[in-house]
């Protein structure tokens, strides 16, 4: 059995004073008074260290947690650390040390890690791995803190040092790609080249200040430019029929974004062989992938012009209800590949006879009962799908009757 230190002192005196038979006495009851000191107090240590400064918004702070005990045992040990703000749990590990427990928390939302021990020891130590991803809506300079704690059933006389903090510093890095398309051509001076280009924002980070500039190639001018899909942004283009730049800019392009766009350009009468169209990004964020922030595509011109010639209704015909004709044109060059056929009457427009065909030179047309009227006034126009500024109508009017 185990003796208080007053009874074990006691109990010392006491086989000094005597001698014979009560000495010897003493000497066997303390065999079963043993004197124990009472037990050391635990002394559990923690620091927190994380990856280098600064870190990309967007990517992962690799926290590690380092235990000590410089004190005596203690019992059912716990090391916790929550996601800081604007980061997200992601990871964790037990890197040194046996008999941990390592798995994932969660407290009112926010996720975690917690490492488990029923006993650590005097002099032992122990360390933790974990990984949090910032969020990507960061800007640079913002400071990120970490913070991790140590528990356990046994008293502690130094709870300062059970708590552990590592701060750390944001940056910016947005990876801009662009994607700009175009068609192969040939095309003829005087048709409409249409353009369409992508921005993309790859991260890491947010990019701010972004712009995107398509110059007007040249032996071209400006017809139109719009945005066809993503968040809105602010338009600065020329004039109809000008030259110049098309500038679409955001303030901000969040992570994983995409956006695209549109041009289309007249190309000019004396427009060269091919025509090199460019579109580029920009941004007042540090590009993470340099390179993929611009492309160009080149498209050829014919050289000869394109137009159509409405050749049959041309003005006299008289046509009747349920017959079947045969409307013709004549198609000079190649940028024209779908054409439009619609039934005008005195300057408005009726209907489509066929809204697209090959631009061939002829198709049937079958003069429904159900679909047209009997009158005069009638004229017939050819327009081309690609470039809607390359069209013809008859020459004069024609008739139709009833049968």
């Amino acid at each position: 059995m185990y003796c208080s230190k007053a009874v074990f002192k006691s109990w010392i005196e006491g086989v000094a004073r005597s001698r014979g038979t009560r000495a010897l006495a003493l000497v066997f009851a303390g065999v079963f008074c043993l004197y124990a000191p009472p037990a050391l107090a635990s002394d559990l240590a923690l620091a927190v260290t994380d990856s280098a400064d600064p870190v990309n918004a967007g990517e992962l702070i690799d926290y590690t947690l380092s235990l000590s005990n410089s004190g005596g045992a203690a019992s059912n040990v716990a090391v916790t650390m929550y996601a800081p703000s604007d980061t997200a749990y992601v990871f964790q590990s037990v890197l040194t040390g046996s008999g941990w427990t390592g798995f994932m928390v969660e407290n009112g939302g926010v996720f975690g890690a917690r490492f488990l021990k029923a006993s650590v020891a005097e002099g032992e130590t122990a360390s933790f791995q974990v990984k949090v991803r910032t969020s990507a809506a960061l800007v640079t300079g913002t400071v990120v803190s970490g913070t991790a704690t140590v528990t356990s059933n046994s008293a502690d006389p130094n709870p300062a040092n059970d708590t552990g903090t590592e701060t750390t510093t944001m940056s910016q890095s947005a990876d801009l790609s662009v994607n700009l398309t175009g068609p192969a051509g040939p095309f003829s001076p005087g048709s409409n080249i249409v353009y369409a280009f992508s921005l993309s924002n790859f991260g890491p980070s947010r990019a701010d200040n972004v712009t995107v500039t398509f110059p007007v190639p040249f032996g071209t001018t400006f017809v139109s430019a719009a945005q066809t899909l993503g968040t809105a942004w602010n338009a600065v283009m020329p004039a109809v029929g000008g030259t110049g730049n098309v500038v679409f800019s955001r303030a901000v392009v969040p992570f994983q974004d995409a956006s695209v766009f549109q041009v289309v350009v007249n190309t000019n009468a004396d427009a060269p062989g091919s025509i090199s169209a460019t579109a580029t990004a920009a941004s007042s964020t540090p590009e993470d992938n340099p390179g993929d922030e611009s492309d160009t595509v080149t498209t050829g011109v014919s050289g000869i012009p394109c137009s159509l010639a409405v050749t049959r209704p041309n003005g006299g015909q008289t046509w009747t209800i349920g017959t079947k004709q045969r409307i013709r044109w004549t198609p000079v060059g190649t940028c024209c590949q779908s054409v439009r056929v619609e039934l005008w009457k005195d300057g408005h427009k009726v209907r489509n006879i066929k809204r697209q065909t090959p631009n061939d030179g002829a198709m049937p047309w079958r003069i429904r009962a159900d679909r047209y009227t009997p009158g005069t006034g009638y004229r017939v126009k050819v327009r081309c799908i690609s470039g809607s500024t390359i069209q013809d109508t008859s020459d004069g009017t024609f008739t139709l009757i009833a049968p």
